[in-house]
Order: structure tokens, then C-alpha cells, then sequence
């Protein structure tokens, strides 16, 4: 059960950017955002150098994230054309940072 919901600076900076003039989308991406926290489990898992993210669209938009023990760490919202670079970039930096919260990250089969 998520406990904990978490928005990066890349997150945050994103969202006011795309909806401050937007209110129709940015109603959408609350919506999203509820939907995801209810069930994680709702986005696409990614591969490769994103293993353990999951992406969840809102056309042409991305919301990419990651579920670390019982919270969802949000780590940004972009266009499709820019935000699995801008992912990667911070999926990475958060796994340098803070490699004590990927301890807490559930594997198959509870190894």
C-alpha cells in the first residue's frame, strides 16, 4: 500500500510550466495522478537503462515514476519526444543519491 507520494524538482518545475495557462489538462493530470497512487500498477513498465520505472500517458504527455517500498517517487511529466531522456537522467542521479531506497524496492519473486 503506498504510504508515501513523492514529487521531484523536474516533476514539480514541469507541471506548473504545462498547466499554469491549462486548467483542462491540469485537471487531467491530478486525475492521472490519483489513478496512479490508487494503483501503481496502472503504468508501463520500462526496459533498459529504465528498468523499474513505469510510464503512464496522457497524449502527447508522459508521467514516468517508480514505486520504492511503500511510496511512488514522481519523476517527471514531459512530451513523448523528451521525456524518457529527461528520465533517464534523473532515474539515475536518484540511484547515485539515495542508493539506500533501491534496497526497498520489491523484485520478482520476493528476492
Amino acid at each position: 500500500m503506498i504510504t508515501k507520494t513523492i514529487f521531484t524538482k523536474e516533476f514539480d518545475s514541469n507541471y506548473k510550466k504545462l498547466t499554469q495557462k491549462n486548467r483542462p489538462f491540469k485537471e487531467k493530470v491530478k486525475k492521472k495522478i490519483k489513478k496512479i497512487v490508487e494503483d501503481p500498477e496502472i503504468g508501463v513498465p520500462k526496459r533498459y537503462n529504465l528498468k523499474g520505472v513505469r510510464g503512464v500517458h496522457i497524449n502527447p504527455f508522459v508521467i514516468t515514476y517508480v514505486v520504492i517500498g511503500d511510496a511512488i517517487v514522481f519523476i517527471t511529466i514531459n512530451h513523448h519526444d523528451f521525456v524518457y531522456g529527461e528520465t533517464s537522467t534523473i532515474y539515475a542521479r536518484l540511484m547515485d543519491r539515495c542508493p539506500q531506497l533501491w534496497s526497498k524496492t520489491p523484485t520478482k519473486g520476493g528476492k
